[in-house]
């Protein structure tokens, strides 16, 4: 008979991209001390602007910014950018609409490859766009859903374990976690008390020494960055990344729509030619 096809093997056959090493950026040694925590906050109504504009969903919006915040991170740390490409991992839901009900998660994990050196921001969400689609019709996320059922299976207060479980994916180096989870629109109170804000939390571990996480909450974009403090001791600086690199996307969205839809077409055509 055949000798069974390992996982990798299918990888390298579906996404040879993911299937070869990732590059490792500054943050990507063993964790080994405790961790920092950052955060930085977005308007959610600019998040939906960019996103009408650009024809994308919050999910590709946020990563395109995480992308350009960790660019300008990478860029600080003197990583030479062309031809550099961001692995992601990306946690989602596999629950049917008729289970929402039931307790616990069911979750797959999506690793995406975004390319670090893309400067256009519209460009850019195209692209990441074009690399959501393709790891969710693609069988990847099933080579890779046995990490999520291990963590489904687990009771919620366990669940710190993704940061451990996602760093033994069956992928050579993922550069980070981020997770976007859809929150409360409209305020919630606590002995009368309104909560203000709500910052999330990603454990790290592995080799991923930065993750983060996105949660939406009464009209604000809520982002925390989780880091080791030997691997990322200036964690800090990802507020004003983030900020300046959601500014640039923002832009975007005040662009004249002719403008848009050029520069729309512009990214299919060098979309087409890169995959030549």
């Amino acid at each position: 008979g055949h000798a069974p096809v390992s996982l990798m093997d299918q990888l390298r056959r579906l996404a040879p991209e993911l299937a070869a090493p990732a590059e490792r950026l500054p943050f990507n040694v063993v964790c080994r001390g405790p961790q920092n925590f950052n955060w930085a906050e977005i308007s959610l109504a600019d998040v939906q602007a960019v996103k009408q504009a650009c024809g994308a969903t919050v999910n590709d919006v946020a990563l395109a910014a995480i992308t350009l915040a960790v660019r300008r991170y990478a860029a600080l740390h003197g990583v030479r950018l062309q031809g550099r490409r961001l692995r992601i991992v990306v946690p989602v839901s596999v629950r049917a609409k008729n289970e929402m009900n039931e307790l616990g998660n069911r979750i797959t994990f999506l690793p995406v490859c975004i390319p670090l050196d893309i400067r256009d921001p519209q460009k850019l969400i195209a692209a990441v766009r074009e690399k959501m689609q393709v790891a969710k019709t693609s069988h990847v996320a099933e080579l890779v859903g046995f990490a999520g059922a291990l963590l489904g299976a687990t009771p919620i207060p366990v669940q710190a374990l993704l940061g451990s479980i996602a760093s033994h994916l069956p992928l050579s180096v993922c550069n980070l976690i981020f997770t976007n989870v859809r929150g409360p629109e409209t305020p919630l109170y606590l002995l009368g008390h309104r909560m203000l804000s709500c910052y999330p939390y990603v454990p790290i571990g592995g080799e991923m020494g930065i993750n983060c996480a996105l949660l939406t909450y009464h009209g604000t974009a809520y982002f925390g960055f989780t880091g080791d403090v030997h691997a990322a001791p200036d964690l800090s600086r990802f507020e004003d990344f983030l900020v300046k690199s959601f500014a640039e996307l923002r832009a975007v969205a005040a662009m004249p729509s002719r403008q848009r839809r050029r520069n729309r077409q512009e990214a299919k055509v060098e979309s087409v030619a890169s995959a030549a």
